[in-house]
């Protein structure tokens, strides 16, 4: 429909310089035509509400005005009597009402939230525990918002809206407003990230591919075979498997997840995500979000090298240039050796031959916090 009024209908005037377009319409949604025309301008909008709200009367740029004084007050109530109008509401809905009745798509005092049920504050009382910030991810500087809800939850289950984050961005850019606002944040607020198809579902599994890289020494290989079932945090060392058949040299091994809490959390939850999506036991772990016939294959080599640097854009194009997924492999056993895990530990975690090459990493100079348990804070979910 826009698409044919912006291409077709607007050159349909047999004088471009005197010819009018009068549009008359209920309104449907946010984006139906007439919220298309009001976000192109131009227009004069008349809107009659059905019930008469002071807050949006209507006033054209011609002087007429909504006549109506009273709040509630009907259009018409000898077509449209009061009970015939609460009939429709019944019908319809809220949001029925509110865009088909009102004239106003999405209800003034909200929908789903509505405005009355808040109150403002100057800040959250005292006994506040648990924080979460939730992003929900889009992708494009022309489409729908990135958002980010920081809220907390008191004692008696009350929450609290603290912080909201909200913005058009390309996925680079946005990587690094989630880093910003994370760090801003601190280590006590738990980051969730959107887990869904489409262009949100890319950045999942990237993030993904770069987790496994970065913070278990997988190789691309590896990753593209891991299986849903290879994820074993029911064990009292939780781990992956990393099969014979997927291991480089057909070499089998354990990487443990239980020395890095974040990582074992991100995991654990990607693979309750992927049973939630019906995925079998022997199915990829990492697998395309997309919808359709694709949705759940597993993602090729070639594809998880291409997801790593996407999720590493917030890097910068400097350091990008010389990026690959194997640098993610070399970070994991860095790490580990300056967090304090033996040489024959990470020997064994990263299916290295011998010591010797594990010892190559020893150089390697770490800030983190050495304990045992958090050695990849770099890498948590505020990354």
């Amino acid at each position: 429909m826009l698409r044919w009024w912006d291409q077709s209908m607007s050159t349909r005037g047999n004088d471009p310089r005197t010819v009018v377009h009068v549009v008359v319409m209920q309104r449907v949604h946010e984006r139906d035509l007439a919220g298309h025309l009001l976000e192109q301008g131009g227009y004069e909008h008349l809107c009659l509400p059905m019930e008469f709200e002071p807050e949006a009367r209507c006033v054209t740029s011609l002087g007429w005005r909504d006549p109506r004084q009273r709040e509630g007050e009907l259009l018409c109530p000898r077509r449209f009597p009061r009970e015939e109008v609460q009939e429709l509401q019944r019908r319809l809905g809220l949001y029925g009402t509110a865009g088909q009745l009102q004239q106003w798509p999405a209800p003034l005092d909200g929908g789903l939230f509505r405005r009355s049920w808040f109150r403002i504050v100057a800040a959250p009382p005292d006994g506040w525990g648990h924080r979460v910030r939730y992003w929900d991810l889009a992708a494009a500087v022309d489409g729908d918002y990135t958002c980010g809800v920081l809220m907390s939850r008191s004692q008696d289950g009350s929450f609290c809206v603290e912080d909201v984050r909200r913005g058009r961005w390309a996925p680079t850019q946005r990587d690094a407003v989630i880093l910003r606002t994370a760090e801003i944040d601190g280590p006590s607020v738990q980051i969730i990230l959107e887990q869904e198809p489409g262009s949100a579902g890319k950045s999942v599994t990237a993030y993904l591919a770069r987790r496994l890289a970065c913070c278990c020494g997988l190789r691309a290989s590896e990753i593209a075979r891991l299986h849903v079932a290879d994820v074993r945090v029911e064990l009292p060392r939780p781990h992956l498997r990393i099969r014979s058949g997927a291991a480089k040299g057909g070499r089998p091994r354990t990487v443990p997840l239980w020395w890095d809490a974040g990582t074992l959390a991100d995991v654990a939850g990607w693979k309750l995500e992927r049973l939630r999506q019906g995925a079998g036991a022997e199915e990829a772990l990492v697998a395309s979000q997309r919808p359709g016939r694709a949705a759940g294959m597993p993602l090729s080599r070639h594809t998880l090298r291409k997801r790593f640097r996407t999720a590493c854009k917030v890097l910068g194009r400097e350091r990008l240039a010389s990026l690959t997924i194997h640098h993610g492999r070399h970070t994991f056993i860095s790490h580990a050796l300056a967090g304090g895990r033996t040489l024959a530990e990470v020997r064994d975690a990263a299916g290295h031959t011998n010591v010797s090459i594990t010892s190559v990493y020893l150089h390697a100079l770490v800030e983190d916090d050495p304990e045992v348990g958090h050695l990849f804070s770099f890498a948590s979910n505020r990354a």
